[in-house]
């Protein structure tokens, strides 16, 4: 009799621990968030992945019932950011806009003080948008055929700003296209800053999210070359894509949000949660199509998975391009 008893008990304890495991989550998914939230953003305010922060932290806040601010750390190509939400208590009030910058960190460094992996948990996917090849209006390119001859007639002047590991990636594809090996790269704090050395002739070419485009269109101080994506975006329906111009160039910026590693998946459900009904909202909608972001509404899970292909991807375009670590 003793025999059968103890089997059972050790079952009946288990069965205990498993119903108190789902209480807590469950309390603590009902009494999160009682305080503000910050979002992190790696660039200073202005920027692309600033303006998409701002717009999910105002949906978010109301989803919530808290407020969700923005906190810029720029800095690093990022990895100011990074590591401070990887070093961050993992409750669920310090939230991280990241980019498809994300997987690329590591190959870009040779020392970081986190794992792009192993430090960060997925919450939401938000949206993506395609990059442009950008010039400053004084280089009189307006098309790829200019660029071209740009290039032939000033070989030793061709040079590209760079604001993070997005931009940087964005480049390295471009430049592969187009088979050149010798372009400048000049690093900048943000896509705002890099922006307007753009526009103001201090460095000629960019390639960027339309987001950061958006406040300098209609300016004169740069032009807008082509779309890096299959289709033209109705946001700039005149601008036609690198491909109809004769070179096929993909690449695409996409925003998300992470937690720290060890975040209660209570928390993340939530907060997942709170990100599909904002993204389901016409204003939210409305706010980022104007920004050229097409909204993407996916679970957590199909989200995870997603990663995991962006961070494979990542690995693979490194090995071919193979970077030089900062």
């Amino acid at each position: 009799m003793e025999r059968f008893f103890r089997p059972l008990l050790g079952v009946c304890v288990a069965a205990l621990g498993l119903t108190a495991a789902h209480v807590q989550a469950q309390a603590t998914a009902q009494a999160y968030p009682n305080r503000q939230i910050q979002m992190i953003v790696t660039g200073p305010p202005g920027g692309g992945s600033d303006l998409v922060a701002r717009q999910m932290a105002q949906a978010l806040s109301v989803g919530l019932a808290q407020p969700v601010i923005v906190v810029n750390k720029p800095g690093g190509g990022g990895v100011i950011a990074h590591d401070f939400v990887a070093k961050s208590a993992p409750d669920g009030y310090t939230i991280f806009l990241a980019t498809s910058g994300h997987p690329v960190h590591p190959y870009l460094h040779k020392k970081l003080p986190y794992d792009a992996q192993k430090d960060f948990v997925p919450i939401a996917k938000i949206g993506g948008a395609p990059f442009y090849l950008m010039a400053s209006a004084g280089t009189g390119v307006k098309t790829l055929v200019d660029f071209k001859a740009y290039v032939a007639r000033t070989p030793d002047k061709v040079s590209f700003a760079v604001a993070d590991p997005t931009t940087w990636m964005a480049t390295s594809v471009f430049l592969s296209a187009m088979r050149m090996k010798d372009a400048l790269l000049v690093n900048f704090k943000g896509t705002g800053p890099a922006m307007n050395d753009v526009a103001a002739g201090h460095v000629p070419f960019f390639i960027v999210p339309a987001a950061t485009v958006l406040p300098f269109r209609g300016s004169g101080r740069v032009l807008v070359v082509g779309a890096a994506s299959s289709k033209r975006s109705a946001l700039f329906p005149e601008v036609p894509t690198l491909e109809e111009q004769g070179t096929k160039v993909e690449s695409e910026v996409w925003y998300c949000l992470l937690a720290p590693a060890n975040t209660p998946e209570a928390v993340l459900d939530r907060l997942s949660a709170e990100v599909e009904k904002a993204l389901r909202q016409p204003e939210l909608v409305d706010k980022l199509r104007v920004s050229a972001i097409e909204p993407a509404v996916v679970t957590r899970q199909q989200f995870t998975a997603f990663m995991k292909e962006e961070h494979t991807r990542a690995r693979e375009w490194a090995k071919e391009a193979k970077p030089e670590a900062q």
